[in-house]
């Protein structure tokens, strides 16, 4: 009984930490692509205005 509640403590924890790290990445990434889009339209926009 021990060794099986050992074993799921740990794949819990590989699986909170794989969260944790895909939801740092999915942040990052998401706000890149957002600062990508933001700088494409603001690039699209400055020769209207001049």
């Amino acid at each position: 009984m021990k060794p099986r509640i050992s074993a799921w403590r740990g794949v819990s924890l590989i699986m909170m930490g794989a969260l944790a790290f895909y939801t740092v990445t999915g942040i990052i990434y998401s706000e890149s692509v957002l600062a990508i889009i933001h700088f494409i339209l603001a690039a699209e926009r400055l020769p209207i205005m001049a």
